[in-house]
């Protein structure tokens, strides 16, 4: 669970005044400053701060592939380039690593 000071962190890391990381997360300036004096910041908010932190956009549906062998792994790593994929544990890796 994202804490208070974490939140504040993050929204201080992004330069964001914090109407504007309210109006990033899609909630009021009142529900923002909320989670910044302590109240809990639910798992959704938590998820947004996380995406927005590395940089993803709006979903946009996608399939990641799964990289269930390390032979799968170099056809992806050759068909995907620096994209992303999933190792066979469903867990992202970047740039082509595989979980050993």
């Amino acid at each position: 669970m994202m804490t208070a000071e974490e939140f504040i962190r993050w929204r201080e890391s992004l330069g964001l005044s914090r109407s504007g990381a309210a109006e990033l997360l899609g909630i009021s300036p009142n529900g923002y400053t909320r989670y910044e004096n302590g109240s809990p910041i639910p798992r959704h908010i938590t998820l947004a701060c996380t995406a927005i932190a590395y940089g993803l956009g709006p979903w946009q549906e996608t399939v990641v592939p799964k990289a269930t062998s390390e032979k799968t792994a170099k056809r992806l790593r050759e068909q995907y380039g620096d994209k992303r994929f999933a190792d066979g544990y469903g867990k992202v890796r970047d740039r082509g690593s595989v979980a050993a």
